[in-house]
């Protein structure tokens, strides 16, 4: 009897470890499909914020995981609900904000995953232009790469456009982005430094001249910009005001 009993217990060991080991090769998804056994579920949920000097709130963004895509409510948040348990990737995209693909290793019961967004290049340099226009130079000096940083300080940065726009009667009125090419690789001809993976990017600023209040002349100006990554934010090179 007691021998009978071994050989029974060594076949059950034997049988789970070849068992076990052909798990190794099977899809576990289409296993629980065809058993009609409901697979572990979890949720995932989060907040949704942006990498720039100033954020403002996110709109407009899709969460995707697996084949189930959810937007970010009012507050910036999102939720997903039913995701299959263990490695997933997340996705977020949205039309100002450069794609953001992440594995999350999904646990039973609730996960938190907060997302940080980069800018698109364009965005960024909209975003400067426009605080240039409402002659917030101190704000938009932020946007400034460091090694441009290093070469003029806020309070210059501020002085230079104030003494050359506004004390002269010129005003920034509009301005249009053309899209960027991304460089492979652009030498600041400051410099001589080498960044790879550069945006180069061409605006057109319409400058009108003012006297007491009304336009007396209009300029349109074309200049073009370099931006380079900086961490998850991208960070311009100063083109200098014209005299």
């Amino acid at each position: 009897m007691q021998k009978k009993t071994i050989v029974i217990i060594a076949g059950v060991i034997i049988l789970a470890g070849l068992l076990a080991y052909n798990l190794r090769y099977v899809d576990l998804s289409t296993f629980f499909r065809n058993s009609g056994i409901s697979p572990q579920k979890a949720t995932l949920y989060g907040s949704v914020k942006e990498a720039d000097p100033f954020p403002q709130p996110v709109k407009e963004v899709k969460v995707t995981m697996g084949e189930k895509t959810v937007k970010i409510d009012k507050n910036g948040n999102y939720r997903i609900e039913n995701v299959p348990v263990g490695p997933q990737k997340l996705t977020v995209e949205g039309p100002i904000h450069e794609r953001y693909e992440k594995e999350v290793k999904i646990r039973a019961g609730d996960n938190k995953a907060d997302i940080l967004l980069s800018l698109t290049a364009d965005e960024t340099m909209r975003r400067s232009l426009e605080l240039q226009r409402q002659e917030k130079y101190e704000e938009a000096y932020e946007y400034l790469h460091p090694e441009e940083k290093a070469t003029v300080s806020r309070e210059e940065y501020a002085s230079i456009y104030h003494k050359r726009y506004a004390e002269a009667g010129f005003k920034l009125k509009s301005f249009k982005i053309e899209p960027p090419v991304i460089l492979e690789k652009w030498t600041n001809p400051q410099t001589r430094k080498v960044f790879p993976k550069t945006a180069e990017m061409e605006a057109t600023l319409t400058v009108a001249k003012m006297e007491s209040g009304k336009t007396v002349t209009v300029l349109y100006i074309t200049q073009k910009t370099h931006l380079v990554k900086v961490g998850n934010q991208w960070k311009g090179f100063w083109v200098r005001p014209r005299d």
